[in-house]
């Protein structure tokens, strides 16, 4: 449930301000475009790291209590992941939606990239306690992609034009 929460939130950040007349308005202002994205994007993500994020880690420290007693850093593990997943998708959904212009089409690419990317992940043949510095390097060039062709995208105003 909270996978299309997500997805909504990072769909709606840019929902209407990329049409045609707010979007020549806000670009004919002074405004710095920089601060106006890093301020978006970092709102939106604060908000659902802590209306979702919390609760994941609560759940976690909930189940650790109760049924078995694993190592912290799988607990942390599990809760980063989940925590980078969410900001994975809600990267993905807000770049596709400054791309397409189009929330419909947006959902149709960011569940085909991340089913992509699942898929291709399930082929893969690596050892995730083995080579956690690999899939935490992953983790992370991911996003730094995924955000900067959103900047990319917002700064140069790419995109389906209507």
């Amino acid at each position: 449930m909270s996978f299309f929460v997500v997805m909504v939130a990072g769909i709606g950040l840019y929902l209407d301000e990329l049409k045609p007349g707010l979007n020549h308005f806000w670009r004919s202002r002074p405004n710095d475009l920089r601060l106006s994205f890093g301020v978006k994007f970092l709102a939106g993500l604060l908000v659902l790291v802590t209306v979702l994020g919390v609760p994941l880690f609560l759940a976690g420290w909930n189940q650790w209590n109760e049924e078995y007693n694993p190592e912290w850093k799988e607990l942390w593990g599990g809760t980063l992941f989940g925590v980078w997943f969410f900001v994975l998708t809600y990267s993905l959904s807000m770049t596709y939606q400054c791309l397409v212009r189009q929330p419909i089409y947006a959902v149709v690419f960011t569940l085909a990239t991340l089913l992509i990317g699942g898929f291709v992940l399930s082929l893969s043949d690596f050892n995730l306690q083995r080579e956690t510095a690999m899939v935490a390097t992953g983790m992370i060039v991911s996003l730094v992609v995924v955000v900067g062709l959103a900047w990319m995208t917002v700064k140069h105003d790419w995109g389906w034009k209507q």
